[in-house]
């Protein structure tokens, strides 16, 4: 991301996509169905077939309830996300933010929630009880609630290696646009350099997909 424009056909954009073509396409390591998945179904499928590692959000084993996969739930750890040799790991920030709309016109009541939802009992509340990582710093310093939570002190370490996603407005259009070819490309249906480019092209030149 360069200002307004995109380019996804990058060294190391091509290596990725290709790593995840050939863990279908090549090795098999991964289940060809994969590509029509949402996430819960990534779940179910996962646990019932001993799926090896599978990606998943932190409030998942809190949120994830199935009949019958409680067993192998218990069994599921948290783990980094893996990185090629060489390069340094890196963890995206992402989750439902709180933000105040300019076109609002309770500007200073949205203002002393969030205030409120920021306080450190509230941060602790949503972590306790819905597994959501407090982003109030002082949580972290807090020996009483820190100190016997070993998850989180995972979860912050991951924290330190975070990169943000781009800041630009149309960013769900953008990650709409790069799963589409995306999935082309895991499904066979076109190559990873034509999937770059065409997901380039298009995102640059602001089309509506179609699919």
């Amino acid at each position: 991301f360069a200002g307004d424009t995109v380019q996804l056909y990058t060294p190391e954009s091509r290596k990725a996509l290709g790593l995840l073509v050939d863990m279908v396409q090549t090795y098999r390591f991964t289940p060809p169905e994969v590509v029509n998945f949402d996430e819960v179904q990534v779940y179910r499928y996962a646990l019932a077939h001993d799926a090896l590692f599978f990606r998943g959000w932190p409030g998942f084993k809190r949120h994830f309830a199935e009949p019958g996969l409680e067993a192998k739930l218990a069994e599921v750890e948290v783990a980094a996300l893996p990185h090629f040799q060489g390069t340094a790991p890196a963890a995206v920030y992402g989750g439902w933010n709180l933000m105040i709309s300019n076109f609002s016109n309770h500007k200073p009541a949205a203002v002393e929630f969030l205030k409120f939802v920021m306080r450190e009992e509230n941060q602790a509340l949503l972590y306790e009880t819905g597994g959501y990582i407090p982003v109030n710093k002082a949580l972290y310093e807090d020996s009483l609630f820190y100190r016997d939570k070993a998850d989180l002190k995972y979860y912050r370490q991951l924290l330190d290696n975070g990169i943000h996603r781009p800041f630009v407005v149309n960013y769900t259009q953008i990650s709409d646009i790069i799963s589409y070819y995306v999935h082309l490309a895991i499904k066979g249906e076109i190559g990873v350099d034509a999937a770059l480019k065409q997901a380039t092209r298009v995102i640059n030149a602001q089309t509506v997909l179609i699919r």
